[in-house]
C-alpha cells in the first residue's frame, strides 16, 4: 500500500522524517506534475509542502527536485501562482538558491523563477532589492556555461523590473546595460533573444539606460563587427549629455518624447529616434548573423 501511487501518498512522503522517503516524494511529484496540466492541479495541495522543504533544507539535491517541481506547478495554473505567493518564503527561498555554490542548484532555481515570473502575479519587490538586482547581473555572465537557462532566466528577470521609470532606473543603476549587452553579443540566439527582451524594457523607461546603451559598443565591435558597431556609435541619442541629473529627466518630458522641430519647406520631415531605436538595430544585428 505505500507503495502506491497516490495523491495522498506524496503528501505523506512529504511529511515523512526520512530523509530519503521525502527526496522520493519530491522527485515523484515533480515526475508527475511536468508537462501534465491535469496533474497539476491535483498536486496544487502540496506546494505548502515543497516551499517548506525549499525554505528548511540544504541539501542540493532536495533544492533541485522542489525547484523543479514548484517551477512546473505555477507554470501555467495561476492558482498555482497564487499559492506560491500565499507561502512564506517562497520566493525569497528561491532567490537565495541562487547564489547557491552548487551550479544545478543555480539552474533550477533560475528556471523555476523565469516561470513564476511569467505570471503577472508574480511580484516585482523582491526583485528590485539592490542587492538582488547586482546579483542577477552578475549572472548574465553564466551564458558561457553548459547550461545558458541562468543567464536567459536572469535578463527574463531583470526585464519584469522595469514596470516604471523608477524601477528601471534601478536596473540600470545595478550595472545591468552593459551586461546585457555582453550577452547579446554572446554566441547564443537563446542569450541574445533574452538581452534584447530586457534592454527594450529598460530603454522604454530610462533615458540613461538609451545613453549607456549606445555607449556599450565594445563587445559589438568584438562580435558583429567594426561597421555595425560605428552604425549604434553614430546614433543621434549618443549625442545627448550624459551626465544629466535623472533629477531633471524627471522635471522633464524625456527627450524621446518630444516634438522634433518643424522641417524645412519642401523637405521631407526626418524620423525622429525612438526610446527603443537602438534595441531594434541590434535586433537587426541579430537577424544578419
Amino acid at each position: 500500500m505505500a507503495d502506491m501511487v497516490s495523491r495522498s501518498s506524496p503528501e505523506q512522503g512529504l511529511r515523512s522524517t526520512d530523509s530519503a522517503a521525502r527526496l522520493r516524494a519530491v522527485r515523484e511529484i515533480k515526475n508527475n506534475v511536468i508537462g501534465n496540466k491535469y496533474k497539476k492541479l491535483q498536486f496544487l495541495h502540496v506546494l505548502p509542502l515543497l516551499v517548506e522543504v525549499l525554505v528548511t533544507s540544504s541539501d542540493s539535491e532536495f533544492l533541485i527536485q522542489a525547484a523543479a517541481a514548484i517551477g512546473s506547478l505555477v507554470y501555467g495554473v495561476e492558482d498555482g501562482v497564487k499559492t506560491i505567493l500565499a507561502c512564506d518564503g517562497a520566493v525569497t527561498s528561491l532567490l537565495k538558491a541562487l547564489t547557491s555554490s552548487d551550479p544545478r542548484v543555480v539552474v533550477a532555481a533560475a528556471r523555476a523563477l523565469k516561470l513564476l515570473y511569467k505570471s503577472p502575479q508574480a511580484p516585482r519587490e523582491p526583485l528590485l532589492q539592490p542587492a538582488v538586482l547586482e546579483h542577477l547581473v552578475a549572472l548574465l555572465q553564466h551564458w558561457q556555461e553548459p547550461s545558458t537557462a541562468v543567464a536567459e532566466a536572469a535578463a527574463s528577470l531583470l526585464a519584469h523590473c522595469c514596470a516604471s521609470p523608477a524601477e528601471a532606473e534601478s536596473v540600470v543603476a545595478a550595472g545591468s546595460v552593459p551586461a546585457l549587452v555582453v550577452l547579446f553579443a554572446s554566441a547564443w540566439r537563446s542569450c541574445q533573444e533574452a538581452a534584447v527582451d530586457a534592454l527594450s524594457a529598460v530603454t522604454g523607461h530610462s533615458q540613461a539606460a538609451c545613453l549607456q546603451l549606445l555607449q556599450s559598443t565594445a563587445p559589438l565591435q568584438q562580435h558583429t563587427g567594426r561597421q555595425a558597431a560605428a552604425q549604434l556609435s553614430t546614433a543621434p541619442l549618443q549625442q545627448q549629455k550624459a551626465s544629466a541629473s535623472l533629477q531633471q529627466w524627471h522635471q522633464q518630458r524625456p527627450l524621446w518624447q518630444e516634438q522634433p522641430p518643424p522641417p524645412p519647406p519642401k523637405q521631407q520631415q526626418q524620423q525622429q529616434p525612438g526610446p527603443t531605436s537602438a534595441v531594434q538595430q541590434l535586433v537587426q544585428l541579430m537577424k544578419q548573423r
